[in-house]
C-alpha cells in the first residue's frame, strides 16, 4: 500500500532539502512551515516502505503470535500516515485558497489603478506600465483579457475561469509570440492546424475567446488592427443533443445503478435527484437535505454559473416525486450534503456503461435537464416558466429588466399548476402522454425502482392539482 497521500512533485532527494531551499529562496512563513512538514511527511513513508519490507521477508519465519502483533503495529503506522498526510493536504488546500484570494484581490487592485490611471491620461496615451504594442506578448494579451474579465463585477464559476486557462493553452501553442504578428492569414492556417488535430466545434469558442482579447488590446492602443478585420468567421459545426429520458429510461437506470454496490446506490439516488430537478452538474455537490420540501412538491438547486443558477425547482409530477422519496431514501451524504461526491467524468462513464449494458441510448449529466425541461413541457407548462426553474437567464426585456426579484416557490407551484391544469382540460392529438402507461412490450422492472411497489398509471388530465395534492402524503 503506498503512503504517499499528499500529491507532490518532489522527489524524496527535493524533498530531504526543503527546508533549507525554503530558507534560500524565503518563502512566506506558512509555506516554508508546509513544505518542511511535507518533506518530514515523505521522508517517514520512504522509511516505513524499507522497514515494512525488511519485516515481511521475516514474517513467514515469526511465530503467528508475533507475526500478528507486527502487523498490528504496521497497520497502527500506516493510519497515522494517512492522518499525517490529510492533515497536510487540508492545510495546503486552505493555504492555497487563501492565496489565490490574496492574488485575485491584489490583481483586482493592480487593473483598477491601471484603469483610473488609464481615464486620467490624455487621449492615445498608453499607460506608464503598458508594453509597447511592437513588445506586447501573445501571453500578456490573455493576461490582460483574463483580468478584465474577472474584475468587471460578477463573480465568475471556477469552472469559467478554467476553460479560458484550456482555450488560452492551444492559442499560445500554435500563435506567435507577439501580439502583432497575429494575422488574418495566419489564423487560418490556426484553424487548418486544429482541425487536422480533431478540434471540431471547440475552434470557435478558441477565436471567439481571442477576439475578446484583441477587443481589449485594441481599445488600448497594444493591437494596431481592428479585431474584426482579423478573426475569420467560421460556420458552426455543432450539432446539439436533443436526448432526454423517458419515465422507462430514467428507471431503468437507477435500478441499475442501484444493483452495482453500495455506491451505486448512492449514485442512483444522486440520479433520480438530478432527473427530477433539472440540476446542472455544477450543482451536484451543493445540495443539502433541507432543500427538498417535505411534501417533495419541489426543491432548491443552488447552481453556481450565474445568479439565475440558485432557484426554486417544482417537481410536483407524479414521477419526480416518486424518484425524490427514493433520493431521500437512499442518500448518505456528509457533514451537511445530501450526497457524496460522484465526479463528472466518473459519472458520464458510469452513465454511459449502464446504458450500454440496457441496450439504449447513451446518457450524460447534462441529459436531466433537457429530461426535466420536456417532462415539463409534456405536462403544458409554458417556456419562460420551465427557463425559469432551470436557472436560464432571462431572453425578453419584461422579465430581465421590469420583475424584479425571482418568484417565490410557492408562487411557482401556482403558475405550473395552472399552466398543468389548462393543458389538462386539452384533448390529446393521439400521442402517449408523459404520465400514461408505456407500452405492453417494456419489461416491468424497467418501471419499479427498488423497495418501490408497482403504482398504477396515472394520467394528469384527471386532475392534475387533486393528484398532486393528494401525493403529498407519499411514502415510499
Amino acid at each position: 500500500m503506498s503512503t504517499r497521500t499528499v500529491a507532490n512533485d518532489l522527489n524524496p532527494q527535493q524533498a530531504t532539502g526543503a527546508k533549507a531551499v525554503a530558507t534560500v529562496i524565503a518563502l512566506p512563513p506558512m509555506a516554508a512551515h508546509l513544505l518542511g512538514r511535507h518533506a518530514e511527511h515523505i521522508a517517514k513513508g520512504e522509511r516505513f516502505e524499507r522497514e515494512s519490507e525488511v519485516i515481511g521477508a521475516r514474517l513467514e519465519s515469526m511465530p503467528l503470535p508475533e507475526a500478528e502483533a507486527e502487523v498490528r503495529k504496521l497497520g497502527r503506522r500506516v493510519r497515522k500516515l494517512e492522518q499525517e498526510g490529510e492533515e497536510l493536504a487540508g492545510l495546503r488546500a486552505a493555504y492555497v485558497a487563501d492565496v489565490q484570494v490574496m492574488v485575485r484581490e491584489r490583481e483586482k487592485a493592480q487593473l483598477a489603478a491601471r484603469l483610473d490611471e488609464a481615464r486620467r491620461a490624455p487621449a492615445g496615451t498608453p499607460p506608464n506600465d503598458a508594453a509597447p504594442a511592437h513588445e506586447y506578448t501573445t501571453a500578456e494579451l490573455f493576461d490582460d483579457h483574463v483580468r478584465a474579465r474577472k474584475v468587471r463585477g460578477k463573480e465568475r464559476a471556477q469552472a469559467t475561469v478554467e476553460s479560458w486557462e484550456g482555450l488560452r493553452v492551444k492559442l499560445e501553442q500554435h500563435l506567435p509570440r507577439l501580439a502583432k504578428d497575429i494575422t488574418h492569414h495566419g489564423l487560418l492556417r490556426y484553424v487548418e492546424t486544429r482541425r487536422g488535430e480533431g478540434a471540431g466545434e471547440r475552434i470557435r469558442k478558441e477565436l471567439v475567446f481571442l477576439k475578446a482579447a484583441l477587443k481589449l488590446a485594441y481599445k488600448s492602443d497594444l493591437f494596431a488592427t481592428d479585431p474584426e478585420k482579423v478573426i475569420p468567421e467560421l460556420d458552426s459545426m455543432a450539432k446539439p443533443r436533443q436526448r432526454t429520458l423517458t419515465v422507462e429510461e430514467v428507471w431503468a437506470i437507477v435500478n441499475k445503478l442501484a444493483a452495482r454496490s453500495k455506491a451505486g446506490r448512492e449514485h442512483a439516488a444522486l440520479f433520480a435527484w438530478a432527473v427530477a430537478t433539472g440540476a446542472e452538474f455544477g450543482g451536484w455537490k451543493h445540495a443539502k437535505p433541507s432543500d427538498l420540501r417535505e411534501d417533495l412538491r419541489g426543491c432548491q438547486v443552488h447552481g453556481t454559473k450565474n445568479e439565475h443558477r440558485d432557484r426554486f425547482a417544482p417537481t410536483f409530477l407524479p414521477e419526480q416525486m416518486k424518484l425524490l422519496a427514493f433520493a431521500r431514501k437512499h442518500a448518505r451524504g456528509k457533514k451537511g450534503r445530501f450526497f457524496l461526491p460522484w465526479g463528472n467524468t466518473n459519472a458520464n462513464r458510469d452513465l454511459k456503461l449502464v446504458c450500454a449494458a440496457l441496450g439504449i441510448e447513451p446518457c450524460s449529466t447534462h441529459d436531466v435537464r433537457r429530461t426535466y425541461a420536456d417532462w415539463w413541457l409534456a405536462a403544458g407548462v409554458r417556456d419562460s416558466l420551465i427557463d425559469a426553474a432551470l436557472g436560464h437567464a432571462p431572453a425578453d426585456v419584461l422579465t430581465k429588466h421590469y420583475r424584479r426579484g425571482r418568484f417565490e416557490p410557492e408562487d411557482m407551484l401556482r403558475m405550473f399548476e395552472a399552466d398543468v391544469a389548462a393543458h389538462a382540460q386539452r384533448p390529446l392529438d393521439g400521442g402517449r402522454h408523459l404520465h400514461q402507461a408505456p407500452p405492453a412490450e417494456v419489461a416491468g422492472d424497467l418501471r419499479t425502482p427498488p423497495g418501490r411497489p408497482t403504482d398504477p398509471p396515472v394520467d394528469l388530465r384527471t386532475g392534475p392539482i387533486a393528484q398532486s395534492v393528494e401525493l403529498r402524503t407519499f411514502n415510499p
